[in-house]
């Protein structure tokens, strides 16, 4: 005879015999992008103008870069789409942590298209307070150049996965398929 949790959409744990509520931690999810195509000068490293989000769970879109209040782990994804004419023949996208770089990305060409893409992608710690991320791009061709706006194209997404979050960071352990929770309940 297991008693049955309430059914009422929230999450539940057993604690002294009693059905608690469980809630979680934060939760972060990010994607900035580009509302406007954005030239750059020949093949100089140029900061993305993030200016707008299409996720924006933690409001850490700040001046064009990802500065979230919860400190953790973060998988962080980021793209830079280049539209040159002629096409580009070198694209490269790079992620800068509290303005250093951090991590470099491969070059992505698309044969025949007026555009190359490079992306890259990394697992890193912000504190939550002082962190932030910035996206940079390269784009080099004989001609035109500038960064795609097209929200497939260029980006930069971030998720936290362990730190304010219960996502990683857990509470909850399983053994012979019975979850248990380890935490203290307020």
């Amino acid at each position: 005879d297991r008693p049955e949790a309430p059914i009422d959409g929230k999450e539940y744990a057993r604690k002294d015999a009693e059905w608690v509520e469980v809630t979680g931690g934060d939760a972060v999810a990010f994607r900035g992008e580009l509302l406007a195509n954005q030239t750059v000068a020949g093949s100089t490293m140029t900061k993305v103008n993030l200016d707008t989000s299409s996720i924006d769970t933690d409001s850490a879109l700040v001046d064009g870069k990802f500065k979230p209040s919860v400190a953790g782990y973060y998988q962080v994804n980021g793209a830079v789409g280049a539209y040159c004419v002629p096409p580009s023949d070198n694209t490269n996208v790079t992620l800068f942590k509290n303005g250093v770089v951090y991590s470099s990305g491969s070059q992505i060409s698309m044969a025949g298209l007026n555009s190359a893409r490079s992306v890259v992608s990394d697992v890193i710690y912000l504190n939550g307070t002082t962190d932030y991320l910035e996206l940079f791009g390269q784009v080099k061709s004989s001609g035109t150049c500038g960064i795609e706006s097209a929200s497939k194209d260029t980006f930069l997404s971030a998720v936290l996965v362990s730190g304010g979050s219960a996502s990683g960071d857990s509470i909850w352990t399983e053994e012979d398929g019975v979850a248990t929770y380890d935490g203290d309940i307020e």
